[in-house]
């Protein structure tokens, strides 16, 4: 198939005096070292230019220079730990990457709720590392939970609803649920069509695939 999914991308590594999710870090915080935080600028750079070995080593030394800093529920903690896991994943190392960001998501789920950002976040990379390592079915529950959240939170034509309407639609689709899946990209297909013009690539492969799907139905 040629539409690919166009999951968010996981969120960065933290540096310790940004901004992340719209919330400044501070208090002991302040007192991470100037290096640790070049560090983990570094660690976000080699992700971003697809050095993922690179990236994978600074992620993990940043989080041991943090240690003696945060404890494992901290917010901080649990971002770079995320970032790690999309980081493993794109090595390649899916079986490791899943579990480092199932033990995330649970302690987001335990400190923040399910409905948070943070939670929610790491639950859709949690369901883009399942659609790769090939485990369908539980990625089309977590794209469900995150799809049922997102409505209520913002809306059914909100453009980052219908991109999980779009993965779960792709979901569907592996997994031979076609007519559910039509209706999906059919929904997807419409609502990109206005916010994101034709011209638009997220509506050229929501409109691809859903030819596709009618094309498969069709036979």
């Amino acid at each position: 198939m040629s539409a690919q999914p166009f999951l968010r991308r996981s969120p960065s590594p933290i540096v310790p005096e940004l901004c992340i999710h719209g919330t400044r870090l501070t208090g002991a915080k302040a007192r991470v070292p100037i290096e640790v935080q070049e560090q983990a600028r570094h660690a976000v750079e080699l992700f971003q230019q697809g050095q993922y070995t690179e990236a994978e080593k600074e992620s993990r030394a940043v989080l041991a220079a943090l240690a003696p800093f945060f404890g494992p529920e901290d917010a901080g903690i649990l971002l770079i730990r995320d970032n790690l896991a999309s980081t493993l994943c794109a090595q390649g190392k899916l079986a490791e990457g899943v579990e480092e960001h199932r033990v995330v998501l649970a302690i987001w789920e335990r400190t923040h709720g399910p409905d948070h950002g943070n939670t929610v976040q790491t639950r859709t990379n949690l369901a883009k590392a399942l659609n790769k390592l090939g485990k369908y079915a539980e990625a089309e529950k977590e794209l469900r939970t995150v799809l049922a959240i997102w409505e209520r939170q913002r809306g059914a034509k909100d453009v980052l609803v219908l991109e999980i309407c779009h993965d779960l639609a792709l979901t569907l689709v592996r997994l031979e649920k076609l007519e559910e899946a039509l209706e999906l990209a059919k929904r997807t297909e419409k609502g990109f069509r206005g916010p994101l013009g034709i011209k638009h690539a997220g509506f050229r492969e929501a409109r691809t695939l859903r030819e596709e799907i009618d094309s498969k139905l069709n036979k």
